[in-house]
């Protein structure tokens, strides 16, 4: 079963295959795999954590009105490097301004001062940094993933998931926690629709 066999792993970048743990269908599931694996641990500020909520579920939002499919990549373009114009998403929101997300960014976030931006979303753009500059980001950072979650489960195929977490002992947390709620999501419609195979998943600490 070696065609069969998918195997990614953040400490061995070379012979990795790629694995988008957000390549998912609708924008809800991708705004809430966000979420899960950007803000898992306890919330301190609970003001700035909802309006990075509120920011990620309206942008994703707009995002799939042009896209089928988004990487965190595309926010960290978005949100972080155009902090001071917002000028992609505000071309967006004229865009689709007759939509909730399009009036939202329009009425809230394009008119606001770039210092405050900048401020309340300071917590978003680091915690979203960490899935663009490190040398395993491209792993994820994939339109065109090897590894579909949907597809492993679906078809049976191997899927070896490491993370390596006494190398990457800050980052294996939340990609783990990506991966999980997307493997969380895939098993949710199977509840709905019932295969005729069960799907074994064995997981180590």
């Amino acid at each position: 079963r070696l065609n069969e066999l998918k195997y990614f792993d953040l400490a061995d970048v070379k012979r990795s295959q790629t694995y988008n743990p957000d390549y998912k269908d609708k924008p809800d599931e991708v705004f809430n795999g966000l979420m899960k694996s950007l803000f898992y641990g306890p919330v301190s500020q609970e003001y700035y954590r909802d309006q990075a909520s509120d920011v990620l579920s309206n942008l994703t939002n707009l995002l799939f009105k042009e896209f089928k499919h988004v990487t965190r990549m595309d926010y960290q373009n978005l949100i972080s490097n155009e902090i001071r114009s917002f000028k992609t998403i505000e071309y967006l929101s004229n865009k689709h301004a007759d939509t909730v997300s399009g009036k939202y960014f329009l009425e809230k976030w394009v008119e606001m001062s770039e210092k405050d931006r900048e401020l309340t979303l300071s917590g978003l753009t680091s915690k979203l940094s960490r899935f663009t500059n490190r040398e395993w980001s491209p792993l994820i950072n994939t339109l065109n993933p090897d590894i579909k979650m949907k597809e492993v489960v679906e078809k049976s195929q191997i899927f070896l998931f490491g993370t390596s977490s006494l190398v990457n002992q800050e980052d294996s947390k939340p990609v783990i926690i990506s991966a999980l709620v997307d493997l969380a999501g895939v098993i949710g419609h199977r509840l709905i629709a019932k295969p005729k195979k069960p799907f074994f998943v064995f997981l180590d600490e």
